[in-house]
């Protein structure tokens, strides 16, 4: 294999002994650097000159992203990325500008220098605050990266309970991290959420409240042609017929305005008691 097709598979950045079991030979290496195809970072750590600075520290200091650097490189939901790079090792115990992870045993389990999206979740849920915690393993079981039941197995020994009761708040059945953060905002104002329930001739709405109430929640691709514009007012007008009367909000309702938005949820509420 050449060095190229070894180091796009690696994210760009490789240490010398994973190249190598890639095939790769030092003398190539050398006059790729030479030719100025490939840079040297750190003793025995190639990269393309473009390699994004947090695989280069990851590969440079012998250890894995992980926690909510590891869930942007899966693409996982996050409402605020951390700032600050997340690294795991087994030794070494600070990196400037980074937080550190510590594990007994690490792993990638591919070319990249980064964590199994379990590992990553694992982590997230000892790391974060549990909003952000469910956010990044809620996504990971949505998108089929891991299972609840094989996080919930592996929620063993320090911080354990945390992790738990995080895993606990997961639904599978949410399509956004909107709807994840909408379904958390109701649920602890105690009142009755369903997520994606469905209705006879218009499908899955996002939220059904206390049973009678829909939300939906639009994010900033909305009526992104007229087409579904249209559809969407089909589906509007049936619900209202049907008497589930229906509340929209926006991306900013729901990240910037949850008061508000929570405010207009239960007066609609009181307003059908009477």
């Amino acid at each position: 294999m050449d060095s190229y097709t070894a180091l796009t598979m690696c994210c760009g950045v490789a240490r010398y002994n994973r190249l190598r079991a890639l095939g790769v030979s030092r003398r190539e290496l050398e006059k790729s650097v030479t030719a100025g195809h490939l840079v040297r970072p750190a003793k025995g750590v190639y990269a393309f000159p473009d390699a994004e600075p947090k695989y280069v520290t990851a590969a440079a200091t012998s250890t894995l992203l992980t926690c909510t650097s590891a869930a942007e490189h899966y693409g996982l939901w996050m409402r605020n990325p951390s700032r600050k790079l997340h690294l795991v090792s087994t030794q070494v115990r600070s990196v400037p500008g980074t937080v550190i992870h510590r594990a007994k045993v690490l792993a990638s389990p591919d070319m990249a220098p980064v964590v199994s999206p379990r590992e990553c979740v694992l982590h997230s849920a000892k790391c974060l605050p549990d909003e952000a915690a469910l956010l990044i393993a809620e996504s990971a079981i949505v998108k089929g990266l891991v299972s609840f039941e094989d996080l919930q197995a592996a929620a063993t020994g320090p911080g354990s309970l945390d992790m738990r009761e995080v895993f606990e708040m997961i639904d599978s059945r949410s399509q956004s991290l909107l709807e994840t953060l909408g379904r958390r905002i109701f649920m602890e104002a105690g009142l009755e959420v369903v997520t994606q329930a469905r209705f006879a001739g218009v499908g899955h709405v996002d939220l059904l409240i206390e049973g009678k109430l829909v939300v939906e929640l639009d994010g900033a691709e909305f009526h992104s042609d007229r087409t579904s514009y249209r559809q969407d007012r089909k589906r509007w007008n049936a619900l209202t017929l049907s008497g589930y009367p229906t509340l929209r909000f926006t991306y900013e309702d729901v990240m910037f305005a949850p008061a508000r938005m929570l405010n207009q949820v239960l007066t609609m509420l009181a307003n059908m008691s009477h």
